[in-house]
């Protein structure tokens, strides 16, 4: 099972926000609203 879908939505999030730095993801994150994100972090939270 994978991570944690909160903890997946929170470094969504902070990507998004530019709290966590990246090269790429921050750029990705950006793309997506804050619904997308959480709806993103439950996918692959729930994969087997």
């Amino acid at each position: 099972k994978g991570l944690p879908a909160a903890h997946l939505e929170k470094s969504m999030l902070d990507f998004k926000s530019g709290k966590r730095t990246a090269t790429i993801m921050g750029r990705i994150a950006k793309g997506y609203s804050d619904e997308e994100i959480k709806a993103v972090a439950k996918y692959f939270a729930d994969m087997k």
